[in-house]
């Protein structure tokens, strides 16, 4: 549940800023709205798996070959 809030807390907050823009007088920064939305998005995900990796490394059986 809380990978998923993680995800979708960011791409809420993309969803509120792409569609408030009014796109026939300003696409540019629609456009702009849309990669910082992109770049938001990939960024939690990159997050959360390295998180995940950090923190659930001794449960994800890497520990068992050697590594602590």
């Amino acid at each position: 549940m809380i990978l998923a809030l993680a995800i979708a807390i960011p791409v809420e907050i993309f969803m509120i800023v792409a569609f408030s823009i009014d796109r026939t007088k300003a696409p540019q920064w629609s456009a702009a709205a849309v990669a910082l939305g992109v770049a938001i998005l990939v960024g939690s995900i990159v997050g959360i798996v390295m998180l995940s990796y950090d923190f659930c490394h001794k449960w994800s059986g890497l520990a068992s070959y050697g590594e602590s």
